[in-house]
This record gives structure tokens, sequence and C-alpha cells, in this order.
């Protein structure tokens, strides 16, 4: 009866740790396909300056409005005191990028002013290597908030 007891014991031990080993690699494998494959190594890559002007509903200029670019790797910036701004990103080459604007100051900078998110194309303006570097692209992002006072 012992020897049953530990032939049996030893056989579900092996069905348990195949069973965890099978839910670790499926679940290894839908994570993996669900990541982005931006910034890989032996991918295509690009440059990209996003440049602009960020105005209200009378045209005056904003200052310290957010700025980010959510389809590529780049730091988050804020508009000057004239509303302008440059932004430096990297990443996959795209025809089309997200923008999103965001009054983070409250009213320090003279209201309260929407969120907006905007897509804008890019333009190639430099050629790259003719490897993975696809060259330069420049983006316009000139953008009208509305304020909420």
């Amino acid at each position: 009866v012992h020897l049953i007891w530990e032939i049996n014991r030893k056989r579900m031990k092996t069905i348990i740790s195949k069973s965890i080993l099978i839910l670790f690699v499926a679940a290894g494998a839908a994570v993996s396909c669900s990541m982005p494959m931006d910034g890989e190594y032996g991918t295509p890559y690009a440059t990209y300056e996003i440049k602009g002007k960020v105005t209200d509903e009378n045209g005056n200029p904003i200052k310290g409005i957010a700025v980010s670019c959510e389809d590529l790797d780049s730091d988050k910036i804020y508009t000057d005191e004239a509303g302008t701004f440059t932004l430096s990103a990297a990443g996959f080459p795209r025809a089309v990028i997200n923008v999103s604007f965001r009054d983070v100051d409250e009213d320090e900078n003279g209201g309260w002013y929407e969120d907006k998110s905007v897509k804008l194309e890019t333009v190639h303006v430099k050629d790259g290597d003719g490897n993975w570097n696809f060259g330069a692209y420049e983006v316009q992002a000139d953008v009208i908030l509305f304020s909420f006072l």
C-alpha cells in the first residue's frame, strides 16, 4: 500500500509540475505577442522633430502646456512664453503620430484649458543609411486649446 501511495504521489507531482509549466509557457507567449515591437533590436527606426505653437481661441499663446508623443520614445516638454515648443523623439517609422497637449499648471498660465490629442502626418526630410535607420521626419503641430473659464 505504501509503494502504491508513493507511485501515485510521484505521478501527481509530475502532472502538477507539467501543468504549471504549460501555464507559464502559455502566459509568456500571450504577453510577448501583445507587446509592441517598437524599439526592438534589429527593427527600423527614425528620428522626429515635432514643432509647433499652442494658442487659445483668441490666438494668444499659452505657456506651460505639456506636450508629449504617445507613439514615440520622447520626453514630455512644455510650451514656452510664446506658446512654442520643439519635441525631439525617436521610434519606428510612422506616417501619422499622436501628439498630446495637456494643461498641467491649472490656472497659472491664465486659464484652464482643455486636453487635446491630435493625429498628425509626418514629413520625411532626410534619408537614412539604407539599413535600419529610415532617416529623419518633421511634424508641424499648431494647436488651439479652448479655455474652460
